[in-house]
């Protein structure tokens, strides 16, 4: 059985995350200080993902299904689902 390799963003978010924990512990951060942190990060990668989202040149759909449902090859279901993530696509 082939193991899949693990993806280089998911890698790089999970050291990023493991040193800002560091930091915080060193540092002696606040709960506070180190969510802002946190949400800082969150809007960042909001930031690229909807240029990446705005990008996308093909869709589909085939064998992606939300709430045991198969789902349309609609623009709804195109703007709804980015990376094939679950939403609310109708």
């Amino acid at each position: 059985m082939k193991v899949p390799r693990p993806d280089a963003s998911a890698v790089s978010l999970l050291v990023a995350n493991a040193i800002t924990i560091g930091i915080a512990l060193v540092q002696g951060w606040s709960l506070a200080v180190l969510m802002w942190v946190y949400w800082g990060q969150s809007i960042i990668i909001g930031f690229f993902s909807f240029f990446r989202i705005l990008s996308l040149r093909q869709f589909s759909a085939d064998g992606f299904r939300i709430n045991d449902r198969t789902v349309s090859r609609s623009p709804t279901t195109w703007r709804g689902t980015p990376g094939g993530g679950p939403t609310s696509a109708r």
